[in-house]
């Protein structure tokens, strides 16, 4: 019990007792005053005690009452004999009687909350997948605590059958790749098999083997992305230096940039560190990479910037390219969405598979276009989960 309750306490005893002390007192004065002139009267019933009294009355003829006032003993003195001890009783006893009440209370809600702390710590490690038995108590909390052990028991029931379910999924997604990935890799051969002594054979085969890749691509963005929808890709965190994992994102299209003279500015110092999957977190910044070589013209430059607080680290990309047109800027993350100033024969999945990877990890991607033109993503990896994460400004 804190001090400050035990001062509330005492001074609510100390009005309370007191209040009660004075009227007990007066009660007791006026019983033994009573009683004590009835006793008077009734020993002048006895000659020499009361020849006594005449005597020291001066012959008048008194009742008892009378008598013992003359003597001093009235209510007031019989009062001031007992007021302080009788109030002091009544403040101590109602002090104790007031301190039972307080720590039986406390204690009733000591109870409650340990068992509420029990129920969260169980649900705590139910939702972190830990083992944990439920203490079963019959109390108030004893309907609740059933309602929670079905609840549990239900999603736990459910949790095992959608992973089972993804896991057949997934199975599923890679045997349709597989089938699909066969005959793509026979018309492959074949296509380098054919003759192409003919001007017309080798414009075909060139187109064919482009579309023959274009289908490759897009069966590999899309098992992808049906993996991650169906939770079945495994995100290994680890710290990673955001300087190198920007280098690794960039090196796949490093020939294509090369050959369109564009020029790449890194503004992303070394000691920057976030805990991420790298190898998928590439990818995914490879898609943006991409998009902005291929809407960056020749000579341009992309630049790549970034900083870091507390809550989130931010990444911005920027091209030297036309821009978004202010209509397509709401769907550029859909799937198999192509823009107005779509030019390059793309089939749209490249930023929904980086939206994707990166939502997996707690991290958020926009687009817009740049005060000085061009394009600009901004991803924002944030440092704590998605519940606790601040809310962007529009």
């Amino acid at each position: 019990m804190k001090k400050k309750d035990l001062w509330y306490l005492g001074v609510l005893s100390l009005f309370a007792g007191g209040l009660l002390g004075l009227l007990c007192t007066a009660v007791v004065a006026d019983r033994l005053f009573g009683d004590q002139a009835r006793l008077v009267s009734a020993l002048q019933q006895t000659d020499s005690i009361y020849a006594a009294l005449h005597q020291m009355t001066e012959g008048t003829a008194e009742t008892g009452v009378q008598l013992l006032t003359h003597a001093g003993y009235t209510r007031a003195f019989y009062f001031g004999q007992y007021v302080w001890g009788i109030c002091a009783g009544c403040v101590a006893v109602f002090f104790l009687f007031s301190l039972a009440i307080v720590w039986h209370q406390r204690g009733q809600e000591k109870k409650r909350a340990e068992r509420i702390g029990g129920l969260t710590d169980y649900l705590t490690a139910v939702l972190e997948k830990r083992e944990c038995l439920l203490q079963r108590q019959e109390d108030g909390f004893s309907q609740l605590e059933d309602e929670i052990y079905k609840t549990v028991s239900e999603l736990q029931l459910t949790r095992e059958q959608a992973i089972r379910e993804r896991q057949t999924l997934a199975d599923n997604l890679a045997d349709i790749a597989h089938q699909l990935k066969t005959p793509l890799t026979s018309m492959r051969l074949l296509t380098e098999l054919l003759s192409r002594d003919d001007p017309e054979d080798t414009a075909c085969l060139e187109r064919l083997s482009a579309q023959t890749d274009r289908l490759e691509t897009l069966v590999s963005a899309l098992l992808t992305l049906s993996r991650l929808d169906a939770g079945a890709v495994t995100l290994r965190r680890e710290p990673t230096e955001l300087y190198e994992l920007v280098l690794r994102a960039i090196e796949p299209i490093e020939a294509q940039m090369h050959a369109a003279g564009i020029e790449r500015r890194l503004e992303v110092a070394s000691d920057i560190q976030i805990p991420l999957d790298p190898l998928w977190t590439a990818e995914a910044l490879m898609n943006v990479f991409k998009n902005c070589v291929e809407h960056t013209p020749l000579g341009g430059v992309i630049t790549v910037s970034a900083r870091s607080n507390p809550i989130f680290t931010e990444l911005v990309i920027t091209d030297s390219g036309c821009g978004f047109a202010k209509a397509d800027l709401p769907h550029l993350f859909e799937r198999f969405y192509r823009g107005g100033n779509e030019q390059s024969g793309g089939i749209g999945i490249g930023l929904s598979l980086t939206r994707a990877i990166l939502n997996a990890q707690d991290a958020e991607i926009r687009a817009d276009c740049a005060p000085e033109g061009g394009a600009r993503f901004t991803i924002k990896f944030y440092h704590t989960n998605k519940e606790q994460k601040a809310v962007w400004a529009q």
